[in-house]
């Protein structure tokens, strides 16, 4: 059976259609035809990214969508990339590079974590030095008597 208003394929005996919401035929009418698949052809060329059509649960009839499971990182690429974070510049260049691809979203995850620490140890390091750099200024500064 096809939803009468956007074309989309659904199970027999549905209310409503899962794509639009529009209300369908009911279980005494007369069912759609076969012609409705011809005409919907041009619709389903262009599928949807990372969407799985509604699958039916055979206990209770309702209706989920499933998703695509997430990639999932190999203990390999954990290993390099704590590499390349190890490497100054490319540290920066690769942090920044993955941290906004949305491709990978383990990756992007993990150095965006990275570059959130990173930023924490600059301005941590930073405090950290001008501390140390104004007690040995005051430390030296002053003349020593009787050394002199």
């Amino acid at each position: 059976m096809f939803c009468e208003k956007c074309g989309k394929e659904l199970p027999n005996g549905t209310a409503f259609c899962t794509s639009c919401g529009a209300p369908q035929q009911t279980a005494g009418e007369a069912p759609v035809n076969e012609t409705a698949s011809s005409q919907t052809a041009s619709f389903y060329q262009t599928p949807n990214a990372g969407f799985t059509p509604p699958v039916q649960n055979d206990t209770q009839n309702n209706y989920f969508y499933m998703q695509s499971a997430p990639k999932i990182p190999s203990m390999g690429s954990y290993i390099l990339w704590i590499i390349l974070t190890g490497i100054p510049v490319v540290n920066l260049i690769f942090s920044i590079i993955w941290a906004i691809d949305k491709s990978y979203p383990a990756r992007a995850n993990f150095f965006r974590a990275v570059l959130i620490l990173l930023a924490i140890s600059v301005v941590v390091g930073s405090l950290i030095g001008v501390l140390f750099g104004s007690l040995f200024t005051a430390l030296f500064s002053t003349p020593m008597y009787g050394i002199w």
